[in-house]
């Protein structure tokens, strides 16, 4: 079980987390299946839990700060064993046209939940 935290802004933690927290909308089906996949590709390297409200994107709590969108979801999968989480997220940081391209393709899923529900189910 995590320990609660607050956030102070959108940004900065005001009570760090001993080991990072992934969060998403409990609420929503794609975001539970995209959460039992991380659960899986990061095998016990963050905690990963729904939030109690829904929110527009995953949130990814590290020591002081907090990240959101697709940042978060490249910067969860590098805490994974092998090389791919730590090779996408080094991508996402060193080239702006592959962090802007997963953040819109991000903002799209995040609007279309449902339909990309139904496709994840295949």
């Amino acid at each position: 079980m995590t320990k609660p935290y607050r956030l102070l802004s959108a940004r900065f933690v005001l009570q760090s987390p001993i080991k990072p927290i992934l969060i998403y909308d409990g609420d929503c089906n794609f975001c539970r299946r995209w959460a039992a996949r991380w659960q899986a590709r990061t095998q016990g390297a963050i905690d990963i839990t729904p939030s109690k409200q829904p929110i527009a994107s995953v949130q990814l709590v590290e020591s002081d700060w907090t990240y959101t969108g697709a940042e978060a979801a490249f910067r969860a999968l590098s805490y994974g064993p092998g090389p791919w989480g730590q090779r996408l997220f080094r991508l996402y940081r060193r080239s702006v046209v592959f962090a802007v391209l997963s953040e819109w393709v991000y903002g799209i899923a995040a609007r279309h939940r449902p339909f990309f529900s139904l496709l994840c189910a295949f």
